[in-house]
């Protein structure tokens, strides 16, 4: 009942590891992005922007270095954090560095956007927008409002880019002849746009238990509020509205990107993940959300999946999957080949899946990923995992062949009848636990230096060594318990005193050893010397070993 729990509690275990095509040693990455409304030269950017932003980030712990990009619209910091380090933590200590500077950047800069990605990361999951009837404006404006902030929310993913379509703007078409005219300086209207779209809390009003906020309202409706916006007042008392300078069109910026699928134009959404993040759960959890956000579009309306990272890498792991069982099988094949013994066969055959399935257990409360590294190891593993099995086995049957012709009885229900047959397993097990122990030490060892190596180069390969490590100590621990257990349940019948019998193994020998002495000895000597010699060279002085044909 013991087993069937541990292979209980492996499978659920399984279940619920993470997968993943490699172990996650990348550096983690959080990136601040600052867009500056109506741009700026590159230098001043530079001096005005991502200067002030680079010293005030570069105290964060655990940073390994800063990358910046300085462009007439925007300003990109790149932080980049020594591996292992938690990266909600960090973007939590950037933000509270870039909130200490706000007031200290230019006013011309949007908020700013700090996201765990690399934009230069490709993207996990490319989705296209298409629909019958509906033109890229369309389809984009549907991605902004209904898609793209559902997916932001999703643990994991670090930003959803909209590209395809033109993207809708209120155009402001300042006419400098105008201005000359009514001697208006630019910056006067640029500031007064800026002032009158904006909602603010003007107070609170108290009421007993309550408390109301009072908010005025002066964010724009439409566009014709924006044409009715009075810029400033002539001496002569009249009003000069922006209508009068410039010509306000509900419209759409140049396209900066185009997206094409099947040679029609739809609206594409580039999700990107966080640096750290599980690419297959992540790609899971947008399926799901996708799922209820397909119930609130227009039927004519489709979402096709274009490129999704996850689908590589499940297929990448399905392959060490099959790599790995097929080693299995042909390790149990091996073993029928050499032993011919169906029932020992299955005895040490089943230390594999239990074994397997501690690994898993000990991974999963480990927190290490499914992953090419961790099945390799599984699988490089595998044949490892019946050594220990095997040499227990063999020392108990001998034991158990050595007390039946002590008694010289004949035993046709096997050796379960004899006197002492109960303490045979256990008395044999202990005779071989310190060699099989200091076996699986020395092969465990190896891994040791991994402890030494930088701390990126760990993570790629600890996953490999901690799997290999709890495979071999699980399958010590199951050659020490369970092979006694099974081992007691098969008799042992009068055919088969010995754990090998006419296989292939006493024939391999047998031949390696005919053609030695027929080199040394010749051929008339070796037809006369052979079957001593081959009894007392492959099983040793004590004929007790060996099945009565072989005698």
């Amino acid at each position: 009942m013991v087993f069937v729990g541990l292979i209980i509690i492996g499978g659920i275990s399984l279940t619920r590891l993470s997968v993943e095509l490699m172990p996650n040693a990348s550096y983690g990455i959080v990136t601040i992005k600052i867009n500056v409304r109506g741009g700026m030269p590159p230098e001043d950017i530079e001096s005005l922007v991502t200067r002030p932003v680079e010293e005030a980030v570069s105290p964060v712990k655990h940073l390994n270095h800063i990358i910046s990009t300085s462009k007439k619209e925007s300003s990109t910091v790149m932080l980049t954090f020594e591996p292992g380090t938690n990266m909600k933590f960090a973007a939590l200590e950037v933000r509270e560095k870039i909130g200490q500077i706000r007031n200290k950047l230019p006013e011309e800069i949007e908020k700013p956007v700090i996201e765990r990605y690399d934009e230069a990361d490709f993207p996990i999951m490319i989705l296209a927008l298409t629909g019958t009837g509906y033109t890229p404006e369309m389809l984009r404006k549907i991605a902004e409002k209904r898609m793209k902030e559902q997916l932001s929310r999703i643990n994991g993913v670090a930003n959803v880019e909209v590209r395809g379509g033109r993207e809708r703007k209120i155009l402001v078409e300042i006419d400098q002849a105008r201005l000359q005219a009514y001697n208006l300086p630019i910056k006067k209207v640029i500031a007064t746009l800026n002032l009158s779209n904006l909602n603010l809390l003007t107070g609170s009003i108290d009421k007993r238990k309550y408390r109301y906020l009072v908010r005025t309202m002066g964010e724009f409706r439409n566009v014709k509020e924006i044409k009715k916006l009075g810029i400033m007042v002539t001496p002569r008392g009249s009003i000069i509205r922006l209508e009068d300078i410039a010509d306000v069109k509900d419209s759409y910026l140049e396209p900066e990107a185009y997206a094409r699928l099947n040679t029609r134009p739809v609206t594409a959404l580039y999700i990107h993940k966080e640096s750290t993040a599980n690419t297959v759960r992540v790609s899971k959890a947008i399926k799901k959300e996708l799922e209820k956000i397909k119930l609130n579009l227009p039927r004519e309306v489709n979402i096709v999946t274009v490129s999704d990272q996850a689908v590589f890498i499940k297929q990448s792991i399905k392959t060490v999957w099959t790599s790995l069982l097929f080693g299995a099988f042909l390790a149990g094949a091996i073993l029928f080949l050499f032993l011919k013994d169906i029932k020992h066969i299955f005895v040490i055959v089943a230390v594999i899946p239990i074994s397997v399935m501690l690994a898993f257990s000990l991974m999963y409360f480990r927190k290490i990923t499914l992953n090419v590294m961790t099945l390799s190891g599984l699988a490089l593993g595998i044949g490892m995992l019946l050594d220990n099995s095997i040499v227990v086995l063999e020392n108990i049957f001998k034991h158990k062949t050595k007390l039946a012709r002590e008694n010289d009885q004949s035993i046709p229900e096997g050796i379960e009848s004899q006197p002492g047959q109960k303490e045979i397993p256990v008395k044999a097990t202990r005779e071989v636990i310190l060699p099989i122990v200091a076996g699986t030490i020395t092969t465990l060892v190896v891994f040791l230096p991994i402890v030494f190596i930088n701390k990126q180069v760990e993570i790629l390969y600890s996953g490999l060594a901690l799997t290999v490590t709890f495979s071999l100590v699980a399958s010590l621990f199951v050659a020490l318990t369970l092979v006694p257990l099974l081992s007691s349940r098969i008799p042992l019948h009068p055919a088969r005193k010995g754990l090998v019998h006419k296989g292939w193994g006493s024939k391999i020998f047998g031949l390696l050893r005919k053609r030695n002495d027929r080199e040394n000895y010749g051929e008339e000597e070796v037809e006369s010397k052979a079957p001593s010699e081959f009894s007392n060279g492959v099983y040793g002085e004590n004929k007790q070993d060996l099945s009565p044909e072989e005698k």
